[in-house]
């Protein structure tokens, strides 16, 4: 239940902030895009993700992947703190 909110609060919050942030001209480029990357990746990190379950076990995939993820996601906070700073 607390990975389907997250999922849920990602993707409602990233289409929100993208479409306050973007100039109303683009705003259908950028969505379109947007969408594109948001559900085109999605098989791409299952057929990654499932290869490496076979070679590793489900727990270690998992725990490796969801490791990348949030170390992703903190250089990606850190990566916008510096831009906020500089603008």
């Amino acid at each position: 239940m607390l990975l389907g909110f997250s999922v849920v609060l990602v993707a409602a919050g990233s289409n929100t902030l993208l479409q306050s942030w973007v100039r109303d001209d683009m705003r259908g480029r950028v969505m379109a895009i947007f969408t594109m990357a948001f559900l085109g990746i999605a098989p791409l990190g299952s057929l990654a993700l499932g290869s490496a379950t076979h070679f590793l076990g489900v727990r270690p995939a998992l725990v490796s992947f969801g490791a990348v993820a949030i170390v992703a996601a903190l250089a990606h906070r850190q990566r916008l703190r510096l831009a906020s700073r500089a603008a």
